[in-house]
């Protein structure tokens, strides 16, 4: 009977370590997601920058001022990747509280299921679509 409890303890701890891990990778893929869409509109202004310095030179040419549109696009789905893998992530850990906790009791990730807070998912959406429009009225405007 010692032999079957220590088997459960262990799958206990099994369970509780792997919920510890895939806390930390949405951790590290969310500050890899906040890095891409910092590193983006860096890249970008900094190549703006450039071709407003240089922009009686004749070397500028239209590719080049396609740059900054292949960098949004790039971004974009750069995050859609890490986006989709953070919901994969927490889907697994609502199916694993739904298994483990009773029903009364909730862990974070079915509390923030029933709050539907998609706050975050809309932003980054936003921010997106917001970005390479700005990039795109350059285009129409300035060039």
């Amino acid at each position: 009977m010692s032999n079957n409890g220590s088997a459960s303890d262990c799958g206990f701890c099994l369970i509780k370590e792997e919920l510890i891990a895939l806390r930390r990778e949405i951790e590290s893929l969310t500050k890899e997601l906040f890095n891409v869409e910092r590193n983006c509109l860096v890249a970008v202004a900094a190549i703006y920058t450039w071709i407003f310095s240089n922009k009686g030179n004749n070397e500028i040419t239209d590719l080049i001022l396609l740059v900054p549109l292949f960098i949004a696009l790039i971004g974009t789905l750069q995050s859609l990747t890490l986006w989709n893998r953070i919901k994969l992530i927490r889907g697994y850990i609502l199916t694993m509280e739904q298994n483990l906790i009773p029903s009364p009791n909730k862990g974070w990730e079915s509390f923030f299921k029933e709050k539907n807070n998609k706050f975050l998912s809309n932003y980054r959406i936003a921010y997106w679509v917001f970005f390479i429009f700005l990039i795109l009225i350059s285009y129409w405007k300035l060039f």
